[in-house]
């Protein structure tokens, strides 16, 4: 049987940095020279977090009654996922 995707230690708090790059990203009204600079930059990071990344497809917990980490909705360490909170 497959385990389940986990959420690495620390990825939320990743995933809520790159929350607000894309944000400064959409707002900012920086030089384009700026923007040559700092795109290389993140091109740097992602270069360094693709080193090691998980192999397979995306394996939720089925027992976990939170919402799956990297679910593209509410998971805390999908940056593509808006930040709220699910109550009942």
């Amino acid at each position: 049987m497959t385990q389940p995707t986990q959420l690495v230690h620390g990825v939320d708090d990743l995933a809520e940095a790159v929350r607000r790059l894309v944000d400064a990203t959409v707002r900012t009204t920086t030089s384009p020279a700026t923007l040559r600079e700092l795109t290389q930059t993140v091109d740097s990071v992602t270069a360094r977090l693709q080193q090691q990344v998980r192999t397979g497809r995306w394996v939720p917990d089925r027992a976990d009654p939170r919402a799956s980490p990297y679910n593209t909705v509410v998971g805390s360490g999908n940056p593509l996922a808006a930040p709220v909170l699910l109550t009942r």
